[in-house]
C-alpha cells in the first residue's frame, strides 16, 4: 500500500527537524549538580558559553582589585583590605592577605592575586583545553566527578 503524499510531507519535515534540532540540542553546555558548581558558573562565565577560562576568573579578579585599591597604586595594602569591611573579612581576607603577599612587603599585587589562580584552573583544567566545563569544576571539598584530587 503506498504512502499518502501528506504522511510522507510530514515525514520529511519531521527529519530535517530532527536534523537541525539534535545537533542544537547535543551542543547545550552541561548544568551544574551542585550548588557551588552552579555559582561558580553563574559568576565567572561571562559569555555564556557553558565553560570558564581563566581569563574569565582573572577579568573578575581585576575588577575586585580595582574596586579594592582606594588610593589607586596598583597595589593592596592591610588597610585598604580592612577597609572594606565585613564581606572581605568574613572571608578571612586579612589571613589570605598574609598568604597572598608573597613578597612580603605589605601590599598585593595583581599578580600576587592571580598567581594562585593560575595554579588552581591548571590543577582543575582536565582536558588542558584552557577552559573549565561543569565536569571539571572542584565541589567544595575539591573532588571532581568522582575523581580523586591531583
Amino acid at each position: 500500500m503506498p504512502i499518502p503524499c501528506c504522511a510522507r510531507a510530514t515525514a520529511v519535515l519531521v527529519s530535517v527537524m530532527l536534523t537541525v534540532a539534535v545537533p542544537a540540542i547535543a551542543q547545550e553546555p552541561a548544568r551544574p549538580t551542585n550548588p557551588y558548581s552552579q555559582r561558580f558558573m553563574e559568576l565567572f562565565d561571562t559569555n555564556h558559553d557553558g565553560k570558564v577560562s581563566l581569563d574569565e576568573i582573572e577579568a573578575d579578579q581585576n575588577r575586585l582589585f580595582g574596586a579594592i585599591d582606594v588610593n589607586g597604586d596598583k597595589a593592596l595594602s592591610i588597610e585598604e583590605v580592612r577597609r572594606r569591611g565585613r564581606f572581605l573579612q568574613m572571608w578571612r581576607t586579612t589571613t589570605v592577605f598574609d598568604l597572598l603577599d608573597t613578597n612580603g612587603d605589605g601590599n598585593l599585587t595583581i599578580n600576587e592575586i592571580n598567581s594562585p589562580t593560575a595554579r588552581w584552573f591548571k590543577r582543575y583544567d582536565i582536558n588542558g583545553d584552557g577552559v573549565m566545563d561543569v565536569n571539571e569544576l572542584p565541589d567544595r571539598k575539591g573532588w571532581i566527578s568522582g575523581r580523586d584530587r591531583r
